[in-house]
């Protein structure tokens, strides 16, 4: 036996801080509801847990941001909201002094001062609308484009362009737009001036007569007309069904007339669309081959009109650039769209006929100001909703309509005393314009509502779902099982105790050698 060194106490002290350092890891997850309280709990689980966190954390804030840009979108719609049904008050101002017949001009000018506080209250709606100090509606939420040349264009809009900085836009036609045409150098030719119809031979006899078929309107001509009143007739029919064509002469030189005179008396009677692009169509059905060439049997033709090919072409003046960068666009008609997926996104611009050229560039014609308002709505870079809100000030409202006006009577403005289409002067064109303006509101509108729907209230429900599973994959990885736990506090707690009592008992032992002394 030895009393220098107690072994067995040694050995029952070790075992006791053991049990003692695991009783106090278990205190320690019991108390905190965590299995990893620091880095040594469980390193490569703490890495895990700690991102994950950072997602969540993330997320909470990209969830607040959504339900900010909600707040946002519904505030600039309840303000739209308001504008349209001051638009529909005006309409029914501009239909009252319309009815001439029974309204006198004390009632029309009464009409106007009301028509002019409307447009000073939109105004003043778009001017002073705002969101956490910021205006929504006067044009400065995102980009804005500016119209540089009135000859060139005749409409723009910024879609989701997102350059950043004051940039020019150069259009690039690479093949022209074309209006749907038939006729232009088949059918009967018309040759020394003016003929009847039976007298050229499309029809046998003065009496005889031939239905064409339109686009479905049915035009009956005889053999006394001469082209030209046929061309009249089927003019008539067209119009009165609300159909955007028109009988023109064409020329063997490629002339185009709304008659056959003078020295234009050689050519073809054909058909010819209003509007450029494929949306529009001519279908006819002509058996005496007036306007087409026909054979025994086949009596129907069709044309259909082509859309404009292009590309666009910018320049960043703030940073002094001089270098365009290519920028891919969709043809529509006679309006170029930019790309999907490229900075000039949707950036939608509207050429006029007379700048309908192939193979042409058209030279910095319109501008690009400030940068898209964003949305962060994920919880990692990049997770971003770009958009602007187009200026609802009343000189933009109905402007497509009123291109040949100056600036100061541009769109709503042409309708305050003293405009172009005042009451007193032209109340069917103040219809027109603000037809135009209602339909502006109403794409603004869709356009919001389509952005709180499908981007803002989508992704709070995906957002709600994926922190969701988030926090059930962190709570596996860090938190304690609360019953197993319990289960080695007790385990521990008793070891803990007969450690001790051990280590009493192992004290005792050197006195067993007092024995032997006696």
């Amino acid at each position: 036996m030895r009393v220098a060194h107690n072994i067995t106490a040694l050995t029952a002290w070790r075992n006791l801080n053991q049990v003692s350092g695991q009783l106090g890891k278990s205190v320690e997850r019991l108390s905190s509801g965590y299995r990893i309280n620091k880095a040594a709990d469980d390193p490569a689980g703490l890495v895990l847990s700690e991102n994950l966190r950072a997602q969540i954390v993330g997320m909470d804030q990209a969830l607040s941001n959504t339900q900010d840009a909600i707040s946002m979108i519904q505030t600039a719609e309840g303000a739209l909201t308001e504008i349209h049904s001051l638009l529909d008050s005006m309409r029914s101002l501009a239909l009252h002094a319309a009815n001439t017949a029974t309204i006198t001009s004390e009632a029309i000018a009464a009409d106007q001062q009301q028509m002019d506080s409307a447009i000073e209250s939109i105004d003043r709606i778009a001017t002073t609308t705002a969101f956490a100090g910021k205006k929504l509606l006067d044009g400065s939420v995102g980009k804005s484009i500016e119209i540089k040349n009135s000859g060139v264009v005749t409409s723009a809009s910024v879609g989701k362009a997102s350059v950043p900085g004051i940039s020019y836009v150069t259009v690039h036609v690479t093949s022209a737009a074309t209006r749907a045409t038939l006729g232009k150098d088949e059918g009967e030719k018309v040759s020394g001036g003016d003929k009847t119809l039976s007298g050229a031979g499309v029809l046998s006899s003065a009496g005889e007569t031939t239905t064409l078929n339109i686009n479905g309107v049915q035009v009956t001509l005889n053999g006394e007309m001469t082209f030209s009143e046929a061309m009249e007739t089927i003019n008539d029919a067209l119009s009165s069904a609300g159909l955007e064509i028109h009988a023109k002469f064409i020329t063997v030189t490629g002339g185009v007339y709304d008659t056959i005179s003078g020295a234009n008396n050689s050519g073809y009677i054909a058909l010819v669309h209003e509007n450029y692009g494929s949306d529009y169509l001519i279908d006819l059905y002509d058996e005496k081959g007036l306007i087409i060439s026909v054979t025994s049997g086949s009596y129907t033709k069709h044309a259909r009109g082509t859309d404009i090919s292009g590309y666009f072409k910018y320049k960043r003046v703030d940073t002094s650039g001089t270098t365009y960068t290519h920028v891919n666009a969709v043809g529509d008609g006679l309006t170029l769209k930019g790309a999907s997926d490229t900075v000039l996104e949707d950036m939608a611009i509207t050429l006029n006929s007379g700048s309908n050229t192939s193979d042409k560039d058209y030279v910095d014609v319109v501008r690009l100001y400030g940068s898209t308002a964003q949305f962060q709505i994920g919880a990692n870079a990049g997770e971003i909703y770009a958009f602007s809100i187009n200026s609802m000030r009343a000189s933009e409202l109905g402007a497509d309509y009123t291109t040949q006006q100056g600036a100061e009577q541009r769109g709503l403005l042409a309708l305050k005393t003293g405009g172009d289409y005042a009451l007193a002067n032209n109340p069917q064109e103040a219809i027109k314009v603000i037809d135009e303006a209602i339909s502006d509101i109403s794409a603004e509108r869709a356009k919001l509502g389509a952005i709180q729907t499908n981007v803002l209230e989508s992704n709070q429900r995906s957002l709600n779902v994926t922190r969701e599973n988030l926090q059930a994959s962190e709570s596996r990885i860090r938190d304690v099982d609360m019953a197993k736990e319990m289960m080695e506090f007790t385990r521990n707690n008793v070891l803990t105790q007969a450690a001790m009592a051990m280590l009493a008992q192992a004290n005792t032992l050197p006195n067993m050698v007092l024995t032997l002394l006696r």
